[in-house]
């Protein structure tokens, strides 16, 4: 028999999306109180075979990995044309300047992305919104490969982005619905390094492309291809995660089991929230921003961070095929120390660091930590994005061995990994019920950096030169190097002077 109550009720899903419904609130009306006493509100048995977190091992194993694939897509498309910028000059007809804007305006999709994503996620679930998004990603990258004009390549590569952010919208919701508190962080492993594989395949395939002398438009239908791939994919085997809708779909089949039309979900007994959800979406965000110190300083730190990789687009083939004279292909292939650097770190996370969250979480008498918890990652991370950068300045000579900037950015990918990570989970900890509003408020100003960076990266460095154009971002790194060690230090005061966070 199912888990039924008659009368008010809400499900309690540890691992659920806060809904914007409303149900069983004080402030109910009597029409209100009328109609919940006339249905029977569906609940969890603890046993259902739809809650994610009771899905198999391999089904949660293959969820992530699907997810992960998604991001990748969409991330690989950020980075991939960036090696075709000579060529793309030469084919529109305008300056560097302008075609890097055309290409980088992708990321700034990200920025708008998160708002439209998140609350049509939360009303529709997941699995619809990755289909129809990537569904978009892939016809706007087919509009860029036919794009007649920079005008409409402007427009195409913004929208691509747009729709591509949908993954970032629900990855992490995604991770918490289907794993358990001890697993999670191996879950969420998996899905951190993805944002950063892609980027980092991006330049090899692009660089392949412009080597062999291919037209263009194949490195956007190589990511047309590869979009339209996970499309059908994820149309035939991505399973909805979300608690609240798969509530929905269980109380559906006792309806068309039993007859009895009076069986409802809690989502389905309430109106949506157009205010609330815009509220927290759009309004939320931007006064978390002004108001929580916490928060600028951590998506100041992050956003930095993103910035780099964007720019080392631009400062990779400036060191590696001005310098050490590379052909495309090869100056795409050194970008593959980044991508092991941030599998390293992946593996160190879930072997080492997550199993002692575990322990020390287990061995707790409450099974909770401090959020100060999270951030030894960020502490390991932090000095050695300083030191990678002054690698990096110092070993970009001809004379020098092409292997020591490319280990300077293994060590970029491994700090990028621990901070981002360590912070971002640290920022879930502290806001809790607001964390969607503070990573949304962290997307669009990280992405803004993203899209930023890498417009006045080959600037800086024809100018300063490679070794001082990379030292002063060493400076910058060493100037917010302290943030990730004062919140360990105080994280508890200030958090006990947020507006908005911890309870």
């Amino acid at each position: 028999m199912p888990d039924v109550m008659i009368g008010h009720g809400t499900t309690d899903i540890e691992t659920g999306a806060r809904l914007p419904y409303n149900i069983g609130d004080e402030d109910q009306t009597e029409d209100d109180e009328n109609m919940v006493s006339d249905v029977i509100v569906v609940e969890w048995d603890g046993d259902d075979k739809e809650l994610g977190t009771n899905w198999s091992l391999a089904a949660r194993a293959y969820c992530s990995v699907l997810i992960g694939l998604l991001t990748v897509c969409s991330t690989i498309a950020s980075s991939l044309p960036s090696m075709l910028i000579p060529v793309l000059v030469k084919e529109f007809g305008v300056s560097s300047e302008t075609m890097k804007v055309a290409l980088f305006i992708f990321v700034a999709g990200y920025c708008v992305g998160p708002l439209v994503w998140a609350p049509i996620s939360e009303v529709y679930g997941i699995r619809w919104p990755l289909i129809i998004s990537t569904l978009g990603a892939t016809i706007f990258n087919m509009a860029c490969a036919l794009s007649p004009n920079i005008t409409g390549l402007i427009l195409f590569r913004f929208l691509a982005g747009t729709f591509g952010s949908c993954t970032f919208v629900v990855g992490g919701g995604t991770m918490a619905n289907i794993w358990t508190k001890e697993l999670i962080g191996l879950g969420m492993t998996l899905f951190a390094m993805s944002p950063m594989a892609g980027p980092a395949v991006g330049p090899l395939i692009g660089g392949w492309i412009v080597v062999e002398h291919a037209a263009w438009q194949w490195g956007f239908w190589t990511l047309t291809i590869f979009s339209g791939f996970m499309t059908i994919l994820s149309f035939f085997t991505l399973w909805e995660t979300n608690p609240n809708m798969t509530l929905k779909k269980k109380a559906k089949r006792l309806r068309k089991e039993t007859g009895d039309d009076r069986y409802k979900a809690p989502v389905e007994l309430r109106k949506i929230d157009f205010k609330e959800l815009v509220t927290r979406w759009l309004l939320l965000p931007i006064l978390m921003l002004i108001y929580e110190p916490m928060l600028q300083a951590i998506t100041m730190y992050i956003s930095f961070i993103y910035g780099l990789l964007y720019l080392f687009f631009e400062a990779y083939p400036i060191v590696f095929m001005n310098l050490h004279g590379l052909n495309a292909l090869q100056c795409g292939l050194t970008f593959q120390g980044f991508l092991a650097g941030c599998i390293s770190a992946g593996a160190f996370y879930a072997l080492v660091e997550n199993k002692r969250y575990v322990t020390k979480m287990r061995a707790s008498p409450t099974g909770n930590l401090a959020p100060e918890e999270r951030l030894r990652p960020a502490i390991y991370g932090a000095p050695i994005l300083v030191i990678c950068l002054f690698w990096f300045a110092w070993t970009s000579y001809e004379g020098v061995s092409i292997w020591s900037p490319i280990v300077a950015g293994s060590l970029f990918g491994i700090s990028m990994f621990f901070v981002f990570f360590s912070l971002f989970t640290y920022m879930a900890d502290t806001y809790r019920a607001q964390t969607a509003s503070a990573l949304s408020a962290n997307t669009m100003v990280r992405s803004a950096f993203g899209f930023g960076f890498p417009l006045f990266a080959t600037q800086m460095y024809d100018k300063l030169n490679p070794r001082w154009a990379s030292c002063l971002l060493a400076f910058i790194a060493l100037l917010l190097l302290p943030i990730p060690f004062i919140l360990n230090k105080y994280g508890a005061f200030l958090r006990s002077k947020a507006k908005y966070g911890f309870e």
